[in-house]
């Protein structure tokens, strides 16, 4: 990789183990594209290390191996603020954006917002369209990537907590049940309450 600055290299790795997390890569594997010394490599873990502990993440080295573990919401959250997407007001612009580089990915959640929208009959304003794209693509990355792993642990939501939201809710099970159809894997249903 040339012109990379270090809090680049930094992001793309971090993103990289956060999307397979709690999986492991092989250390020489995340770092070898990137031609750096060890001292530099130490350098590197121990500012990732700093910056995870911020959002309760914990970074481990073990036997040549790097993983990321910690709660899913938050594993998510940290994915969701190394995304690149501050200049995107037109969701078309997500395309050809590198943080989103699986353009299947990218038309099926913009169909899935252009359904979102079909059935609210309304057009979702800047910055709630990005802000869902984003949720919508992380998600169906972590299910391809981490699978089962990728759990929320979330607590059951009650009837009663959804009574005045029961159109959206509906809405957001579509989705996850079109994402379970995507992906041809099972999501769970807990995902509809984060839709």
């Amino acid at each position: 990789v040339i012109n990379i600055s270090p809090v680049e290299r930094r992001n793309k790795i971090l993103k990289r183990l956060l999307l397979v997390s709690p999986q492991s890569i092989k250390e020489s594997e995340v770092f070898g594209e990137y031609f750096v010394s060890s001292n530099v490599r130490t350098n590197d873990e121990r500012v990732m290390k700093q910056l995870l502990d911020k959002y309760d993440l914990r970074l481990l080295i073990e036997n040549g191996f790097m993983k990321i573990k910690g709660s899913e919401v938050d594993i998510r959250r940290v994915i969701k603020e190394l995304i690149d997407d501050r200049e995107i007001v037109d969701l078309r612009q997500f395309t050809g954006n590198t943080d989103f580089n699986s353009e299947l990915d990218v038309k099926f959640v913009l169909r899935e917002i252009e359904k979102i929208e079909n059935r609210l009959q309304a057009s979702l304003p800047y910055p709630y369209n990005v802000n869902l794209f984003s949720h919508i693509y992380i998600l169906i990355t972590r299910l391809r990537k981490a699978g089962n792993h990728a759990n929320l642990n979330r607590r059951k939501v009650k009837k009663e907590d959804i009574a005045g939201k029961t159109f959206l809710y509906e809405i957001s099970e579509v989705v996850v049940s079109d994402i379970s159809h995507y992906l041809n894997q099972e999501v769970p249903a807990a995902e509809a309450d984060t839709v």
